[in-house]
C-alpha cells in the first residue's frame, strides 16, 4: 500500500514538474500597445515584425472565437495566459490553437523553447482567426536575363491556383495580363535592366485572394570579377561605373566590416601614392575593403586581415591606404548581408603624392629637446605626427599602434625626468610615448617608460646620458594630422615619505577636518614587494606612506581628497598592519570618497595602540600631484589633539630625558614602539614633565601626550 501511494504521489509530482516547466509565463511586453485580432482574413495578422523570444504581446480576444498563435522560427515555443501572466491556459510548440473562453485581453508569449530560452533575434509574430474567404494560390517568383539585350524577364511558377476557377497574372509595367485556370508557369518580360517589376496574381472568384510579388530586378549581367581571381585590374586615376554585384555568388562574415555579401573582386599595383578607392552607390550601400598581398596573388592574404575598409551603411564608401611600389592589392566590395539585394555602384581610384614625413620620422632624425630645469615647461618643443610612418623599432613593445611614430632625444639632467605632451589638436588627441636608451641601431626600453598618459615621469635615469623618446597616436586609422608640445622637465626631489620607513605619523581627529595632512605623489617611486593588493591589483603608481596609532575605539577611518590647484584627481589607498617590510594588508579602496575619485576606507575591531601604515598611490594614467588625507572617528570627537604652538618636546632626538610643556596640565603620557607595542606609560598632573627614555633601545618612538581631555601623538627618535 505504501509503495503504490508513493508511486501515484511520484507521478502527479512529475505531471506537475512537467506542466510547471511547459507554462513560460516570463518576459517582457513588446509591443505596448493592445492588438485588435481581424478574424476572416485571407493572411494571420501581423502583430510584429522584430519580435524577440521572451517577450508577449497584449491581445483583445473573444469567447468562442478559436486563435491561431504562430511564430516565424518554427520551434518557438507559445503560452497563453488569461490572468496576466500567473497561469497559462494553452502552451506548446508553433502554431497554437486555442479557443477562448474569454472575452477581453490575454497575453501572447513567444519563447525559445519550453524551458522558455530567450533570444534576441527578430522572428514575426501572427495571429489568425475566423475561416478565410478563399485560400490563396501558391506562387514562386524567378528571372532570367539576356546579357546580349540588356533585358530580364521574370517568371511567376503557380503551383497551386487555391480555391480560384481561374487565375488573373499582371505586371505593373502595362503588360497584357495572362489568365490561366490550372497549375503553371507565367512569364512576362523582357525589361530593361533595371527596372523593378512588380507581379500580381489574383484570384477571379475572390479578388481579395492575391499574391504580390517583391519588386524584382536585375540590375546587369553577372559580374566578371565575382571570384578573387578574376579581379579587375585598376590603375591611379580609373572611373568604372555601373559596376554590381548582381548574380555575384559566395561572400564572407570574415570580414573587415562584419559581414560582405554577394562580393566581387578589383586589383591594384602599388606606386608608392595614398590611395583612396571610393565605391559610390545608386542603389543598395556598398561595404569595401582592401587587402596586402604578400606574394601577389589571391592566396596572399588571410580574410578579415585587411589593411583599409569602410562599411559605414552609407551610399559612399572609402578606403584609403598608402600603397608601396610594386605591391599588389585586392579591393573587395558587397553588400552588407549575404542575401542582400544587389548594389549598383560607380568605383572610382584616386591617388596622391604622400605628404613628405618629418625630419624625426625615424630614431636617426630625433629632434634634440631642451631639458627644463624644473617641472614647469617653459620651454617646449612643437611635434607633429603628420605624414609619419612606421619604424622599425619593437613594435610590440608597448600599446598603441606605432604606425606613425616620431622621434626625439635628450641629455638627462637628473635621474627623474618628466614627460609632457601639451597642447595638443588635431584628428586625434591620444597620443602615447615610450622612452629607449642606446643607440638608434640597437635601442632598449627603458622599463616602466610605456605611457599612454600625456604625461609620465621616468625614474632610474642617468644624468648626462642620452635618451630617446618615441611618440605616436594610439589609433591605427591612417594619416593622422595631430599636433602637439614636447616638454622635458626636472621634477623635484621624491617626498620624505616615498619609503614605508618613513611614513609621517597622523594624529586622528573627530572628523576629516580635524587635522588633515597635504601630501604629494610628485616624483614618489613604486615600492616593491608588497603582497598582491585586493582592490587594485594594478594600475596603481608613485606611492607615498604614512603612519597612526589605532585610537581607544579600535575604529577610524582614512580618507584622502583633493588639494586646492592640484593635478591629481585619483588616488587609491591601502592599510596594513605589522612592520614595514612585512606588511599585511587590512583595508584597501579606490574611490569611495565623497571627492570625485579619491578613497575612504573604514576600519573598525582594531587593536587600540596599534600602529597602522598607509600608502596612498595615483591610481592609472591620471597626473601625479597633491592631496589631503586625514583619519578620524567620532570616538575623538571630544579629545582632539591640541594645538601644536602651546606644546614643546626637546630634545628630539633624545639621549635619556625627554622634557614636555604645555599650557594645560598634561593629564597622561604612553610611548608606543613602531609595532604599536606600548613601552612605557606614565601619569602626570602638571603642565610639565620629564619621561625618562634612557632604558629604552635607541631607534624610532610614538608618544602619545594626553591633556584636558586632547591628545597629540609625536615621533620621537631614541640615540
Amino acid at each position: 500500500m505504501k509503495k503504490i501511494t508513493s508511486k501515484i504521489f511520484l507521478a502527479i509530482f512529475l505531471l506537475a514538474f512537467a506542466v510547471g516547466e511547459a507554462q513560460c509565463l516570463t518576459g517582457t511586453q513588446y509591443p505596448t500597445a493592445t492588438w485588435t485580432a481581424e478574424c476572416n482574413t485571407v493572411n494571420p495578422n501581423v502583430i510584429v515584425v522584430n519580435a524577440w523570444a521572451g517577450e508577449y504581446s497584449l491581445v483583445n480576444v473573444v469567447a468562442g472565437e478559436t486563435y491561431t498563435f504562430a511564430s516565424s522560427v518554427p520551434t518557438d515555443y507559445i503560452t497563453i495566459s488569461t490572468d496576466d501572466g500567473a497561469t497559462a491556459s494553452a502552451f506548446g510548440v508553433t502554431p497554437l490553437d486555442w479557443t477562448s473562453d474569454v472575452t477581453g485581453v490575454i497575453r501572447y508569449y513567444f519563447h525559445l523553447n519550453d524551458l522558455c530560452g530567450t533570444e534576441n533575434v527578430a522572428r514575426v509574430r501572427t495571429i489568425a482567426c475566423g475561416t478565410p474567404p478563399c485560400v490563396q494560390p501558391l506562387v514562386t517568383f524567378s528571372k532570367t536575363f539576356d546579357c546580349g539585350s540588356s533585358t530580364f524577364e521574370v517568371t511567376a511558377d503557380i503551383t497551386d491556383i487555391g480555391s480560384a476557377s481561374t487565375i488573373t497574372v499582371t505586371d505593373d509595367q502595362a503588360s497584357p495580363s495572362q489568365s490561366i485556370s490550372s497549375a503553371g508557369p507565367v512569364t512576362f518580360g523582357p525589361y530593361p535592366f533595371g527596372t523593378p517589376v512588380v507581379i500580381t496574381v489574383t484570384n477571379d472568384d475572390t479578388p481579395i485572394c492575391n499574391v504580390v510579388s517583391a519588386p524584382e530586378v536585375i540590375l546587369a549581367c553577372p559580374p566578371t570579377n565575382d571570384e578573387c581571381i578574376d579581379a579587375i585590374v585598376l590603375n591611379c586615376g580609373d572611373v568604372v561605373t555601373n559596376q554590381t554585384t548582381e548574380g555575384a555568388t559566395g561572400g564572407s562574415d570574415l570580414s573587415c566590416v562584419g559581414t560582405i555579401g554577394d562580393d566581387i573582386w578589383y586589383s591594384f599595383v602599388g606606386d608608392g601614392q595614398i590611395i583612396t578607392a571610393s565605391a559610390t552607390a545608386s542603389v543598395g550601400e556598398p561595404q569595401i575593403e582592401v587587402y596586402e598581398s604578400t606574394d601577389g596573388t589571391c592566396g596572399g592574404f588571410t580574410a578579415g586581415n585587411c589593411i583599409a575598409s569602410d562599411g559605414s551603411f552609407n551610399a559612399t564608401v572609402n578606403a584609403i591606404f598608402a600603397s608601396v611600389i610594386g605591391q599588389t592589392y585586392y579591393i573587395h566590395i558587397g553588400s552588407a548581408i549575404i542575401g542582400d539585394p544587389a548594389i549598383l555602384f560607380d568605383l572610382s581610384l584616386t591617388c596622391i603624392v604622400p605628404p613628405t614625413p618629418p625630419a624625426n620620422d625615424e630614431c636617426a632624425g630625433a629632434e634634440a629637446l631642451t631639458v627644463n630645469l624644473d617641472a614647469s615647461c617653459a620651454i617646449v618643443t612643437p611635434g607633429t605626427i603628420t605624414a609619419a610612418t612606421a619604424s622599425t623599432v619593437d613594435a610590440a613593445a608597448c600599446g598603441g599602434i606605432e604606425d606613425d611614430d616620431v622621434w626625439y632625444s635628450f641629455v638627462a639632467s637628473d635621474v627623474l625626468q618628466s614627460i609632457s605632451l601639451i597642447n595638443a589638436v588635431g584628428s586625434t588627441i591620444d597620443l602615447f610615448h615610450s622612452l629607449w636608451t642606446g643607440d638608434c641601431g640597437t635601442l632598449t626600453l627603458v622599463p616602466g617608460s610605456c605611457s599612454d598618459n600625456e604625461a609620465s615621469t621616468a625614474v632610474g635615469l642617468t644624468a648626462g646620458q642620452t635618451y630617446y623618446l618615441r611618440v605616436y597616436t594610439t589609433t591605427g586609422v591612417l594619416f593622422q594630422d595631430t599636433t602637439f608640445n614636447v616638454c622635458i622637465g626636472t621634477p623635484p626631489p621624491p617626498p620624505a615619505n616615498d619609503d614605508c620607513t618613513a611614513a609621517i605619523v597622523i594624529t586622528p581627529g573627530g572628523t576629516f577636518e580635524t587635522s588633515p595632512v597635504i601630501g604629494t605623489t610628485v616624483s614618489a617611486t613604486n615600492t616593491a614587494g608588497l603582497p598582491l593588493l585586493s582592490c587594485v591589483a594594478e594600475f596603481r603608481s608613485n606611492d607615498v606612506w604614512y603612519s597612526v596609532i589605532v585610537p581607544d575605539s579600535g575604529a577610524m577611518t582614512v580618507e584622502t581628497r583633493s588639494a586646492a590647484g592640484t593635478l591629481m584627481t585619483d588616488s587609491v589607498l591601502t592599510i596594513f598592519s605589522g612592520a614595514c617590510g612585512s606588511l599585511v594588508e587590512i583595508g584597501c579602496d579606490d574611490d569611495s570618497s565623497g571627492d570625485g575619485n579619491f578613497s575612504l576606507e573604514v576600519l573598525a575591531g582594531l587593536t587600540p595602540g596599534d600602529v597602522i601604515y598607509i600608502g596612498v598611490w595615483r591610481y592609472g594614467t591620471t597626473i601625479d600631484g597633491e592631496f589631503q588625507i586625514s583619519v578620524y572617528d567620532a570616538s575623538l570627537l571630544g579629545s582632539a589633539a591640541f594645538e601644536s604652538t602651546d606644546f614643546r618636546a626637546f630634545p628630539n632626538p633624545v639621549k635619556n630625558v625627554l622634557n614636555l610643556s604645555n599650557n594645560k596640565n598634561i593629564s597622561n603620557v604612553a610611548v608606543f614602539n613602531l609595532l604599536g607595542q606600548q613601552v612605557m606609560t606614565k601619569a602626570v598632573s602638571s603642565n610639565q614633565s620629564q619621561i625618562d627614555m634612557s632604558q629604552l633601545a635607541a631607534g624610532t618612538y610614538m608618544v602619545k601626550v594626553t591633556a584636558d581631555n586632547l591628545v597629540k601623538t609625536i615621533k620621537i627618535i631614541k640615540e
